[in-house]
């Protein structure tokens, strides 16, 4: 197998925490976050993933 080992769930977690935080605060989300469906979509990550975060 090549190419890089897939993060772990804790990292990809943190790491969504993280982006949705510079957005809000960009005023990306000015008001309410996108959806659960969006959110995964726009993060590249599960719905579960974006549930924990």
């Amino acid at each position: 197998m090549t190419g890089s080992p897939m993060p772990s769930r804790g990292n990809l977690v943190a790491e969504c925490v993280r982006v949705m935080h510079l957005r809000i605060a960009a005023g990306e989300w000015p008001r309410l976050l996108p959806g659960e469906r969006r959110l995964a979509e726009t993060l590249q990550v599960g719905r579960d993933t974006i549930r924990l975060a």
